[in-house]
């Protein structure tokens, strides 16, 4: 159970480094959930734990175990999120996952459920001193879900989506599968999660349902309109046309912003350095005027998304100042380090009184790629032996 970096590092001389989390973590740990911190530090979750881990020093530091004995990563995943990064919230880092599966890894899958319910529980935890000392905070879904897919939108909501009622990934092993699938129960219909409400208000249902079941090798993503494409669906191991077939159609979902009058903005800059500034000329909405805008500018990494889990997925709220109601100009200020938000493609959205632009891309960054350590690269071409793809240390 080790952790590699990429491009190789000479802090472990490019070679991979034992975890004793991901092994206390077994049986279910694949596909961990990561977030790099505003620390520099990640968060990292599987099965029912959790931990910061500072890959600098090694030290991975334990945070409080899911309730119930929740297990959120393959075979049973949760939706699962950084939450966005606000000036709000001072930038203060908190996980959400939503759903999962209190199922027993230490059984034979053979012996396991297509109809074994699904977990209702949201964990939400704040990453800093208070917030780890408080604990999870617990929040209930209206339905059950494993398998959903949580998608950040540009106003700051979550939309949680996709996935089965009962049982988890998977083909055909446990001992009453649905064709070949593992679940049954698809979850037909979405919810929205506003983590700036009062717990216990934050999750809507007031949701659209589609009438095609969303399981196994489904995905979601946002898209630079605003909509939400909706997609897959492969819960046997070919492509059948048995009950849970393979599914080739896809949705479009257009959130409530979508129906309403929309800023504008250009100048939308090649590159985003950090700590430094730059201008956008912004059109707020027909009717909406200088003394009643209330604004926000984003970036955001759209991530992507296998097995239920969204990688990379990011939303940060920038500073800005000086906006001029004659023409439209503003000056934003850019993120400060990569750890606020990593180098690379984004999408930067004005948002409105809640209502945001369509996104433009850029590049946050210099574009250029990341360092490399010949040293430890060949060190670690030195000590590896790989036959079709296997390798071994």
């Amino acid at each position: 159970m080790r952790f590699q970096r990429y491009p190789s590092k000479s802090y472990n001389n490019g070679l991979p480094v034992y975890s004793k989390f991901l092994a206390d973590s077994l049986n279910s740990n694949l596909f961990p959930v990561t977030y790099l911190l505003p620390s520099g530090q990640v968060f990292v979750a599987a099965n029912s734990r959790a931990m910061i881990y500072d890959w600098q020093t090694q030290k991975e530091t334990r945070l409080p175990n899911f309730t119930n004995k929740v297990r959120i990563t393959y075979p049973w995943t949760a939706a699962a999120t950084l939450l966005p990064l606000t000036i709000a919230n001072k930038w203060i880092p908190e996980v959400l996952f939503c759903g999962g599966s209190t199922m027993d890894d230490t059984q034979n899958v053979y012996s396991q459920s297509s109809e074994t319910p699904a977990s209702k529980i949201c964990h939400r935890m704040a990453l800093n001193t208070e917030g780890i000392k408080a604990g999870w905070q617990i929040e209930t879904l209206p339905e059950a879900r494993v398998m959903g897919e949580a998608v950040l939108t540009p106003d700051g909501k979550v939309l949680i989506i996709n996935g089965a009622r009962t049982g988890m990934s998977g083909y055909a092993n446990v001992h009453n599968p649905i064709g070949q699938s593992n679940a049954d129960g698809p979850d037909y219909r979405g919810v929205l999660y506003d983590p700036t409400k009062a717990i216990g208000k934050r999750i809507s249902k007031a949701m659209p349902t589609s009438a095609i079941p969303r399981m196994y090798h489904s995905v979601a993503t946002l898209l630079s309109s605003g909509e939400i494409l909706i997609t897959g669906s492969n819960p046997n191991e070919d492509v059948t046309t048995k009950t849970y077939h393979t599914e080739y159609r896809m949705e479009f979902l257009s959130p409530p912003y979508m129906r309403q009058a929309r800023p504008t903005f250009h100048w939308c800059p090649e590159h985003i350095l950090y700590g430094k500034s730059f201008k956008l000329i912004v059109t707020p909405p027909k009717g909406v005027y200088y003394k009643t805008m209330d604004m926000s500018v984003v970036i955001m990494d759209y991530g992507y998304h296998t097995h239920g889990v969204s990688v990379d997925q990011r939303l940060i709220e920038l500073n800005w100042r000086d906006y001029n109601p004659s023409n439209g100009q503003v000056l934003i200020k850019s993120p400060s380090q990569p750890s606020y938000f990593p180098p690379g493609r984004a999408w930067i959205a004005v948002v409105i009184n809640g209502v945001p632009s369509v996104a433009q891309q850029t590049i946050v960054g210099d574009g250029k790629a990341p360092p490399f350590d010949a040293e430890a690269n060949a060190n670690m071409l030195k000590v590896t032996a790989g036959t079709h793809g296997a390798v071994v240390y």
